[in-house]
């Protein structure tokens, strides 16, 4: 069994966990926020991430987003909402290229950072409230979804 080096830093209001490896050439930050699991919230919680997959107020459209993530040597990012007992747990992850295996310098890091306070702080908003568009769409792609899987 191997062991990881993991490194906890408790936060005022979150914890932050560091794992350090040599192993791989890229760099992972998954983004996790949880809530008690409510009948009132599930769905709203289901389809939040995915609105806020597509657009912010810097990538308006989908194809900016991804175009931008290009730009970062093709980071993947992605999201994901899940069970963990009686909590609904929403996580955001980024994958990119580790920075010291580029020949320039590019700060990739700082700037999947910087991308995921943009997604998460800055969504895309008509009038005070979520893209109507985006969300009309994020609801019919989770319909789809959800007829699969019936």
């Amino acid at each position: 069994m191997t062991l990881t080096n993991e490194v906890i830093h408790k936060q005022k209001g979150y914890r932050l966990h560091i794992v350090k490896t040599e192993k791989y050439k890229t760099n992972t930050i998954v983004w996790k926020m949880k809530a008690p699991l409510s009948e009132d919230t599930v769905t709203l919680r289901g389809l939040l991430p995915h609105v806020l997959q597509s657009s912010s107020n810097a990538y308006p459209t989908t194809t900016k987003l991804r175009s931008y993530l290009d730009e970062l040597y093709g980071a993947h990012f992605f999201v994901d909402v899940g069970k963990k007992g009686e909590q609904h747990v929403m996580s955001f992850s980024i994958e990119l290229a580790n920075e010291k295996f580029l020949k320039d310098q590019t700060p990739l890091l700082e700037k999947a950072i910087a991308f995921l306070k943009e997604i998460l702080l800055q969504p895309l908003l008509e009038d005070g409230a979520f893209h109507k568009e985006t969300v009309q769409k994020e609801k019919r792609k989770s319909t789809a979804t959800d007829r699969v899987y019936l």
